[in-house]
This record gives structure tokens, sequence and C-alpha cells, in this order.
């Protein structure tokens, strides 16, 4: 049987865990974690909404619908390079 002592003694320890890890940077405050990826939302948000109007003055000129796909996957994908270059700028 557990007594009321050893109770404590377990919850003191767990808070100690946590306090712990907190300082070694294991565990992360919600609140930041939740403004970080709200800014990485508004980030890609903004470089989706880009699209049309960096690649409509291009597709315009494409030879042919195989011509429009590279474009607009060369697109996708430098978008993505400089949001994973903004990603590792941040760790």
């Amino acid at each position: 049987m557990v007594t009321e002592r050893e109770k404590k003694l377990e919850t003191e320890r767990k808070l100690l865990d946590v306090e712990l890890a907190k300082a070694t940077n294991k565990v992360r405050d919600i609140d930041e974690v939740q403004k970080e990826w709200n800014e990485i939302a508004t980030t890609v948000r903004q470089k989706l909404l880009g699209f049309p109007s960096r690649l409509a003055p291009r597709l315009i000129y494409a030879k042919d619908q195989t011509d429009m796909a590279k474009q607009i996957d060369d697109e996708i994908r430098d978008v993505l390079t400089e949001l994973s270059r903004q990603g590792e700028m941040t760790t």
C-alpha cells in the first residue's frame, strides 16, 4: 500500500523530471511550439498563394502540357527547398 508520503515523493520526482527535461531542451512549452507552427503555416500559405503570380507569366509560353507540368513541378520544388532551408536556419 502506497503511503501519502510516497505519493508526495513520487509527485515531486515527476516535477523534477519535467524541470530537468525543460532545462535540457528535451521538452518545450506548448505555447512556444504552437507559435512556431503558426509561423510555419503562414509562410507555407504565403508561398503557395504566390504560385499563380510567379507561374502565369511563364506558363503562357509553355510549349505543351508536359512543359507546363515541368514548370509547375520546378516551382513547387523550389519553394519546398526554400522552406526547408528556412527550417534549417531556425533549428
